[in-house]
């Protein structure tokens, strides 16, 4: 009886951190924070986000930092 019990509880465990990582992935935004410090006076900052239609609707933002950006100005 209680393999079965261990057996439910492991499914249920994993069943639901599945799921909730879908509902995670379907809120959030990613994109990339890119930071040029070449120039010691000031660094440069740039967001870029993967994609800009429905971003009012998620609550999140997951950004990754790429320091090492060489960052041309425009």
């Amino acid at each position: 009886m209680s393999l079965q019990i261990t057996i439910v509880f492991t499914l249920g465990v994993l069943l639901g951190a599945f799921i909730s990582n879908i509902f995670n992935y379907l809120r959030t935004a990613s994109g990339t924070l890119k930071i040029d410090s070449s120039n010691p006076e000031k660094d440069v900052y740039r967001l870029e986000l993967g994609s800009l239609d429905g971003l009012d609707k998620k609550r999140r933002v997951v950004l990754k930092v790429d320091s090492k950006a060489k960052l041309s100005p425009k």
